[in-house]
This record gives C-alpha cells, sequence and structure tokens, in this order.
C-alpha cells in the first residue's frame, strides 16, 4: 500500500505541475486557457489513480528488484501474525502500515465530507433566496442575458451576507446581488452582470465544485490543493477579460472591482464572489498589462487538451517500473539442499557409491522431474534415498527481466561416503528426518533469509486478494524449510478458507510432524486415513512411518539410558 501511495503521489505530482508552470506563463496562455487546463489536469489525476488499480500493467522499464521472487510481494501483518525462528518475524514496517491505514481514510473521508456538507448548505442557503423584483434592476439582467447568455434562464436573487455579487449552481444558476446594487451606476451593474454571466456560461461553478472534491480525495497531495487555489484565480481573471471583451475599459473596470472590495466581504460558502480581496491584487495587474494574453480556448485547442490529458493519465496509471535490472539474468541457485538418508543396508554393507540426478525447478524453486541418470553401484541401493533428499531441496528460481521463469535439465551429484568409524561409536542408521538441512556457509544462511522474506512478501499477495489458496501453496513450499512459518500461513489458509481441505488438513499434519510432536501429527494423519478417501493411503504410510520413527526414538532413549557395563 506504502508503494502504491507513492508512485501515485510522484505520477499525480507530474501532472499537477503541469497547470502550475502555465500559470508562470502569463505571456502565452490566457486565464480561459490555464483554467481549462487546470480541469484537465485534475481529470487526468483522477483517471491515473483508476488506471493504476484497474488498469493493464505496461513494464517501460528495469530498476534495482525489490523483491527476490520477483512478482512475490510483502505481507502485511495483521493480528494473527507470529514471530518467526532465528529473529525473523512477520511483523516488519507494515504494522505501522496497519495503524497508519485506517487514520488514513478517516482523515480523507471526512474532508471529503466537509466540502459536501458546505456545498449542501451553500445550495440550500441560495435557494431560499427571494428573487429580485425591481423591474429596472430586472430589465437590465434580462437585456444582458439575452444578449450574452439566452439559452439558459438564470435566477437573479437578493442577498444580504456580502456586498459583492456571487454565482451559484450548476443545473440552476442563481446570480445574487447585494441590496446596495440600486445605488450603484448603471455601467457598474453593467459590469457585475457581464462578470457573473461569464461565470454561468464557462461553468466556473461545476469547475470549482469538481476541483474541491478532487482536492478532497487527494487531500494528501498538495500539488492538488495548489491547483485548486490558482484555479479560483484564472476562473475570476477569465470572466475579467470577458468584461473587457464585451467593451469596458480596464482602468473603469478595476475601480470597480477596488470598490466592491473595500467593504467587508465575506463569501457565501463556496459560491463565485465577483471581489475576493486576496485574489484582487493579482487580477488589478492582469488587467492594467497590456501583455496579457486575453483569448478564449479555440473548440480545436480544447479538444485536443482533453484528448491529451485523458490518454497521459491512462499511461502515465498503467506504466510500471519493475524490479529487473540487476538479476534480469540471474541464474538459480539453492536455498537449502537436505541432507540425503544413507540407507542401512549399505552401512552395514560398509557400501559407498553416488547417484547423479536431473530435475527441473518451476517458478517457486520448487524441483520437479527428478530421474536419476547415474547411479554406482548400479543396484540402485542409493537411488530413492537420492530422489527423496531432492524433491526436498529448494532454489531462488532463475529471473528474466525481473519475473521467475522455471529451468529444465538441472543435474546434481550426491555422494554417499562413510564416514571413519571412532572408536566405541555406533554408525546411525541413517533415517533422518526429513528435516534436517545441510550444513551451510554464510552466503548460503543469507540466501535462506532471503527466501525466507520472499514468502513473507508472497503472503501479502495472498493476503489482498484474501486467496487462501495461495497461502496452501505457500506451506508447502515451507513446510520442510520452516515449519513454524508454515503454521502461520495454514492458520491464514483456515481462516480465509480454500477450496481443497484435503491438502490443508495433509500439510497441517506434516508441520507438526516437522515441529516435532510426533502425538498429535499421528493422530491428525490417522484422522485423514479414516476419513479422505484420496490421501487415506498417504495418511496411513505416514502413520507407520511415525510410529517406526517413535519406536526407534524410544529404543535409542533406552540405550543411552540404559547402564553402562
Amino acid at each position: 500500500m506504502i508503494e502504491i501511495m507513492l508512485e501515485l503521489l510522484v505520477k499525480s505530482s507530474l501532472l499537477l505541475m503541469m497547470p502550475i508552470l502555465f500559470a508562470q506563463a502569463k505571456t502565452i496562455t490566457s486565464a480561459d486557457m490555464r483554467s481549462k487546463i487546470a480541469i484537465v489536469v485534475l481529470c487526468s489525476t483522477v483517471l491515473l489513480a483508476l488506471s493504476m488499480v484497474i488498469g493493464p500493467d505496461l513494464t517501460i522499464w528495469h530498476t534495482a528488484p525489490n523483491s527476490v521472487l520477483g512478482e512475490l510481494p510483502g505481507y502485511i501483518a495483521g493480528p494473527d501474525s507470529r514471530v518467526l525462528a532465528g529473529g525473523s518475524s512477520l511483523v516488519t514496517d507494515d504494522t505501522i502500515l496497519n495503524l497508519g491505514l485506517p487514520a488514513f481514510f478517516v482523515v480523507g473521508i471526512s474532508v471529503i465530507a466537509m466540502q459536501l456538507v458546505r456545498c449542501w448548505r451553500t445550495h440550500s442557503s441560495v435557494k431560499n433566496l427571494a428573487e429580485v423584483e425591481d423591474a429596472q434592476l430586472t430589465r437590465e439582467f434580462e437585456e444582458l442575458r439575452k444578449e450574452l447568455y439566452p439559452e439558459r434562464k438564470i435566477r437573479l436573487c437578493w442577498q444580504h451576507s456580502s456586498p459583492s455579487t456571487f454565482t451559484w449552481g450548476v443545473r440552476e444558476p442563481t446570480i445574487g446581488v447585494p441590496e446596495e446594487i440600486v445605488n450603484w451606476s448603471a455601467e457598474k451593474r453593467r459590469a457585475a452582470f457581464v462578470h457573473e454571466l461569464a461565470h454561468v456560461a464557462r461553468g466556473d461553478c461545476a469547475s470549482l465544485l469538481f476541483a474541491r472534491l478532487v482536492a478532497a480525495l487527494f487531500w494528501w497531495q498538495p500539488l492538488s490543493w495548489l491547483v485548486l487555489v490558482q484555479l479560483k484565480q484564472d476562473i475570476e481573471r477569465a470572466s475579467d477579460d470577458w468584461a473587457l471583451d464585451y467593451g469596458f475599459q480596464p482602468e473603469t473596470y478595476a475601480q470597480y472591482l477596488i470598490e466592491i472590495a473595500r467593504r467587508n466581504h465575506v463569501a457565501v460558502g463556496h459560491s463565485v464572489p465577483m471581489a475576493a480581496g486576496n485574489t484582487l491584487s493579482g487580477r488589478i495587474g492582469a488587467l492594467i498589462t497590456t501583455r496579457q494574453r486575453r483569448t478564449p480556448m479555440s473548440r480545436t485547442t480544447k479538444l485536443a487538451t482533453w484528448l491529451t490529458g485523458l490518454v497521459l493519465g491512462s499511461l502515465l496509471g498503467t506504466i510500471q517500473v519493475v524490479a529487473g535490472s540487476q538479476t534480469e539474468d540471474r541464474a538459480y541457485f539453492p536455498v537449502f539442499k537436505v541432507t540425503p538418508v544413507y540407507p542401512r543396508q549399505a552401512q552395514e554393507a560398509r557400501i559407498e557409491g553416488h547417484v547423479v540426478v536431473e530435475f527441473d525447478i518451476d517458478a517457486y524453486g520448487t524441483t520437479t522431474n527428478v530421474t536419476v541418470v547415474e547411479q554406482v553401484p548400479e543396484t540402485g541401493i542409493f537411488a530413492n534415498a537420492a530422489i527423496e533428499a531432492v524433491q526436498a531441496f529448494h532454489y531462488l528460481p532463475k529471473l528474466e527481466a525481473g519475473t521467475a521463469v522455471a529451468v529444465q535439465g538441472i543435474r546434481n551429484r550426491l555422494n554417499f561416503t562413510l564416514l571413519a568409524e571412532d572408536p566405541g561409536a555406533e554408525i546411525d542408521a541413517g533415517e533422518d528426518d526429513s528435516s534436517s538441512l545441510a550444513v551451510m556457509s554464510r552466503s548460503t544462511a543469507r540466501i535462506q533469509r532471503e527466501f525466507v522474506r520472499s514468502i513473507e512478501r508472497a503472503a501479502k499477495d495472498a493476503e489482498q486478494s484474501g486467496d487462501g489458496d495461495r497461502f496452501v501453496e505457500l506451506a508447502e513450499i515451507s513446510v520442510s524449510v520452516h515449519p513454524k512459518m508454515a503454521s502461520y500461513l495454514l492458520l491464514r489458509a483456515t481462516q480465509l478458507g480454500t477450496r481443497n481441505p484435503g491438502s490443508l488438513h495433509m500439510l497441517k499434519a506434516m508441520t507438526l510432524f516437522h515441529l516435532g510432536d510426533l502425538e498429535r501429527s499421528r493422530e491428525m494423519f490417522a484422522l485423514i486415513a479414516l476419513s479422505d478417501t484420496r490421501n487415506g493411503s498417504i495418511g496411513k504410510d505416514w502413520v507407520a512411518y511415525i510410529d517406526r520413527e517413535t519406536e526407534r526414538r524410544e529404543l535409542i532413549h533406552q540405550e543411552l539410558l540404559a547402564p553402562k557395563r
């Protein structure tokens, strides 16, 4: 989640910087153009977020890897997280995310709710305003409306909260005027009406409402608020340009704005007032400058801007930066290897030899299709032990372009060599626990830690999608390597549910076995042998194996406790 938010922050910043940069080029862009570009960019920002969530991924370059297995992301620790052996833990920095994520959404919902409540209050207060019945004032307004914007019916109402005129409404536009407007000169009233009609014709109320909602949605993105402030200034300047284009002199029009702004100004909610003191200085400067461009945006330019913005937002949302440059051609390498069991008959007969096995490594690093291609002696006394050992091997898979791929035709030689027997010592029969690991160097231990972190990252994908079957797969990979981790994965699989309960029960029993709880493991295997028609025979074999193992351990225990002669 943090990575997604950071990616969205960077990509949205690239979009939102454009209207801010255009605002600095007033000699080549008009206020009308800048305001429309801001709206297009805000739409593109929303489209960007949607594309990142539901759009396809388009990989265009590779960076340093952020995952050992490429596409296996990290796990968000929940209340059922368990500490792993060796100091490794599923509770990492994601715990902070779990605490901050609710607060993030609470703040976002609160900001959006505040904007909606304020809009509703503005709508309610404007709806209750009394319409102007002054004949002269109504006649002057209707003459301008029919001249400038004849296709819409616009309400003209009295308002008492501000000495300035204002505009509000999308479907039913309303222009509010103060009662003192009857004392204004006819030219000043005309300028005010032209300014407000320009807001209605340009759809500035809808633009500002949309911009406020986007800023609330992206409340954590400071540039969205800067674009909102810039948009407020540009729509006022665009209406000023409309008034100048109508025929008002810049100096006279500026004087009207100053006279209105001198009075105490209180805006009516989210309405668009004619003269707000916080933006007046910039507007006056834009009115009197001769280098200011005032040409409205043409239809062709509008269409091109919208197409460019939508395409840019979609592309930025689908472009992905993936891991791979340092591991693009990385070969597979072992995470761990199981020490093969030395057959009892071979030890008793003092037979040595070797076995060459060939196998494949799948995209998860598991060995498959294990076959014997050479064995000495050829009687096959070591073949089964070699195959069982290789089947328990695990590798970090080969990566190509940041994606794990399968490798075929791997060969490995396993040597069966008897150790020199110490005086009085007895060679073990060799039925070792299958979870026994070969002695690893420091580099191999580091690789195993990377494997553990890879499983943790893989659990994140399963957690976010609620995929219990994926947890079962990860537990199957981990059961012989890290049974404590497998126990946690199986716990999550049980909580989320799985389509293959038989495999889930088998893995639980195997995990108990590898954790050393032979009694409970035998009980589960016995229950599987009785109730599971598919895995019943496997359960019986495990019960027999555990019985033999228990008997062997008891014999060894008795021998150790027996008095020496």
